[in-house]
Parts: C-alpha cells; sequence; structure tokens
C-alpha cells in the first residue's frame, strides 16, 4: 500500500510538472485540442491496457509477485526512455538551457510554498470561480461509481445478463463518452463556457439518478453515461488549458498541484456521504440516489446563474 500511495503521488507530482511544456510546445487557439487528444490518449491507453492486465494475471495464474515485478519493469523502462532523452527536455525549456543565466530565486519550505500558490489562486477571480465548482462536482461524483456498482448489485432487473455485464456496460459506456468528448473539440460544445459546461454534466448526473431510481433500463443507464462523458470528456482539457494560459510559468506546476490537492479533498467526503448512506439498509440506495440527485440539481441551477453573470469573464479567459 505505501508503494501505491507513493507511486500515486509521484504520477501526479510529474503530471503537473509536463504542463509548462505544452504551453512551450503549443500555440494558444490550439492548447484546447491539444489536451483533448491528450486526454483521450490517456484514457483509451488506460481501457486498453487494464484489460490486457485482466487478461495477464490469469495467464500467469494470479502469480502477483510476478505480475507486480513486470509493472515495475515498465516503469523502469519508461524512466530509461526519459532519462535518456532528457536533452529533449532541457532544449525545450528555456529555464534549463545552457545558454540562460541561473536566476538565484530562494527556495521555499513546502508549506511556504503551499500558502504562497494558494494566495496567488485566489487572487484570479475565474480560477477561483472554476475551482470551487470542480471541487464541489468532484465532491458529488466522486461517490457515483461506487452508487452504480451498489445499486446494480442490489437490482437485478437492470442486469445485462449478470452483474459483471453491467457494470463493464456502464463504466465502457462512460469511457467511451470521454474519449469522444475530448477528441471531438469542434462541435456545437466549442463556444460553451467552461461553467456552462460544468451546468451540463450537473443536469447529465440529475438525469443519471433519475434512471436508477426509476430503474427503467439497464440501456437508458448506458446511454445518459456516454452523455456524461461525453460532456466529461469536453471540460477537463479545456479547464487544463485555461489553466496553462492564465498561470504564470513559474507557478504553474505549484498551482496544478494546488487545484490537484483541492480536488482531492472532496473525493473521500462524497463517497464516504453517499456510500454509507448506500449501505444503510434496503431504502439506503434510494435515498442516497435521492439525495445525490438533489446535489446534482443544487450545483446546476448554481452554475447557470453564475455563467449568466460571468459569462463573458469565462469566455475572455
Amino acid at each position: 500500500m505505501a508503494i501505491n500511495v507513493i507511486s500515486d503521488c509521484l504520477g501526479t507530482f510529474s503530471g503537473s510538472l509536463e504542463l509548462p511544456y505544452f504551453r512551450f510546445l503549443i500555440p494558444n487557439e490550439e492548447m484546447n485540442d491539444a489536451m483533448g487528444f491528450e486526454m483521450a490518449t490517456e484514457t483509451t491507453l488506460q481501457m486498453v491496457f487494464q484489460g490486457v492486465g485482466a487478461v495477464a494475471i490469469v495467464w500467469l495464474n494470479h502469480n502477483y509477485g510476478l505480475f507486480g515485478a513486470i509493472n515495475a519493469a515498465t516503469f523502469l523502462i519508461a524512466a530509461i526512455v526519459i532519462w535518456t532523452r532528457r536533452s529533449i527536455f532541457k532544449g525545450i525549456d528555456p529555464k534549463l538551457s545552457v545558454n540562460q543565466p541561473k536566476s538565484a530565486t530562494p527556495k521555499q519550505s513546502l508549506l511556504k510554498s503551499l500558502i504562497v500558490t494558494g494566495h496567488f489562486m485566489m487572487s484570479k477571480k475565474v480560477v477561483v470561480v472554476i475551482l470551487a465548482f470542480a471541487f464541489v462536482m468532484n465532491t458529488i461524483a466522486s461517490g457515483m461509481t461506487g452508487l452504480i456498482n451498489v445499486s446494480l448489485l442490489h437490482n437485478q432487473a437492470l442486469w445485462l445478463g449478470n452483474y459483471g455485464n453491467s457494470v463493464a456496460l456502464v463504466s465502457i459506456s462512460m469511457s467511451l463518452g470521454m474519449i469522444l468528448g475530448a477528441v471531438i473539440q469542434h462541435d456545437f460544445l466549442a463556444n460553451t463556457t467552461v461553467v456552462r459546461l460544468a451546468a451540463y454534466i450537473s443536469w447529465m448526473l440529475v438525469f443519471l439518478a433519475a434512471t436508477f431510481l426509476t430503474g427503467i433500463s439497464i440501456v437508458l443507464i448506458a446511454v445518459v453515461s456516454v452523455i456524461t462523458g461525453y460532456l466529461l470528456g469536453k471540460i477537463n482539457p479545456r479547464v487544463s488549458a485555461m489553466f496553462i494560459k492564465l498561470i504564470p510559468d513559474d507557478r504553474l506546476g505549484a498551482s496544478m498541484g494546488f487545484i490537484n490537492m483541492v480536488l482531492l479533498i472532496g473525493a473521500p467526503i462524497g463517497s464516504g456521504f453517499f456510500l454509507t448512506i448506500a449501505n444503510l439498509g434496503s431504502q439506503g440506495v434510494f435515498a442516497s440516489w435521492l439525495i445525490f440527485g438533489i446535489c446534482s440539481f443544487g450545483l446546476a441551477v448554481a452554475a447557470m446563474v453564475c455563467d449568466r453573470k460571468m459569462g463573458r469573464d469565462f469566455v475572455e479567459a
């Protein structure tokens, strides 16, 4: 578990470090497309290799020690490739150029850096609003996967053959929608503001809650999941591109780390809240989805009101 925690922390850290390179390599007008392609590629690879991993562990007769060694070897190969090509990164980043004079920037402690980054983020109105909506949405949506699994487990009428097929259908539908939304950037939502997209996603979460509350059909749930994933696939790259444009290079990595920290704080709160209610009894799942839908409805209304008042600020950002 400790290795997993360290690996996840380093993965998040490396993700923040790579963002400035997008600014050096990609023009601002192409940033949304680039971030969408990056997200679509990442989601596709996750889907493919999760399947490959599931098959591989069976082939290895559930030898988790050997499987872990193979996994570690892939990380080592990736590290070697990056290390042998480090000159490419030095050539891209002007701060790492051999001809660039070294700046005498004083080092800050972790706590002081976090405080400075927090003050910097809070000084930008647009960033504060988007971060607030992202935090609330992430808190609500973090319990969605667990709620879906628990709901399908307790409602065999929604099964597509069996429980495993039903969970896989909803999961694949959501992932497929995210890939399509990230790749197809120039559609009827191309000029929609980030907060309005957040409102649309919230409305789809309301519809998702309604489909589980009524228990009409697993096919309808899958359709709603595709649409929800499509909208999520649009908002995530657009938010990343907006932050890359707004935040200076010297604070971009720290700022994205601060954003990830804020979002991660809400995840266990939402998951614990909704799943605790869902496991209270026979009516727990119904009550949890009802509260989920009400919270999503409130977020949708708030986003629509905010977009109407600040729409121009988001477009200009």
